[in-house]
């Protein structure tokens, strides 16, 4: 009779990890940090908060890597979640300091919010359809929005004319 192998003992498919120490994991992942932060200057330029950087530094080819990492370490429920989870969120909230100052990153920033941290546009699918098809409406409809904003552009238009007509310094009557 042959003996059945212990499941336990299974080998698991794919790569070996590249860390098995979850502390000294954890201690890396918070040298990134201190370490993007000593490169800073005092106007804040220098090595900023990246997924693509944390994944380098801990050694993994690139990015990919380590969300692979985090995903892996979901579905075994292990001791790197929480590390990968935590230095995820403070990227994410660098991201989110840099777009509300306004210090010009521009469409690149939310590039990366989408495609790193699953962020989405959602204007315009306030006036999607049902399961967020396009809405159909008659040209009557159509017709009848397009008058609105033709209607809208020209009160503008009337109320920069008379913002240009008054002169710009009003002399006091004596």
């Amino acid at each position: 009779m042959r003996k059945r192998k212990d499941p336990a003992l299974k080998k698991k498919p794919g790569r070996p990890r590249k860390w098995t120490d979850a502390e000294l994991f954890a201690k890396k992942v918070d040298q990134y940090f201190i370490d993007c932060d000593a490169n800073l200057d005092k106007n804040g330029n220098g090595e900023v908060y990246s997924v693509t950087g944390l994944a380098l530094y801990l050694g993994y080819a690139d990015r990919w890597a380590i969300i692979k990492h985090e995903e892996r370490s979901r579905e075994e429920k292990d001791e790197f979640v929480q590390p990968i989870k935590k230095a995820m969120q403070r990227i994410e909230k660098s991201r989110i300091e840099w777009l509300v100052r306004g210090k010009g990153w521009g469409p690149g920033i939310m590039f990366d919010l989408k495609n790193n941290f699953g962020w989405k546009d959602i204007m315009g699918l306030e006036h999607a359809g049902p399961g967020g098809e396009p809405l159909e409406m008659s040209s009557l409809e159509v017709a009848a929005r397009i008058s609105t904003i033709l209607e809208l552009a020209k009160r503008r238009k009337e109320e920069v004319d008379v913002q240009k007509a008054l002169p710009e310094k009003i002399e006091p009557i004596v």
